[in-house]
């Protein structure tokens, strides 16, 4: 079985983000930590985001991006 690293959600409302996101890293840090690498956040849209553990991040890091 391939480890989980990256999830990819959309959300309704904005209020429901921040609980998203909380999700969908307690989800991925376990594996992050493992690998020794931080967890990246995209935000896609205004509904759209992907959260993903990432070299390019530093370990114990959260980075945050927008496109």
């Amino acid at each position: 079985m391939t480890p989980l690293n990256h999830i990819e959600f959309h959300v309704a409302a904005p209020q429901a983000v921040e609980e998203e996101l909380d999700s969908a890293v307690a989800v991925l840090q376990p594996a992050a930590v493992d690998e020794r690498h931080g967890v990246l956040v995209t935000r896609h849209s205004p509904t759209h985001y992907s959260v993903a553990i990432s070299a390019a991040v530093p370990f114990g890091t959260i980075m945050e991006q927008s496109y």
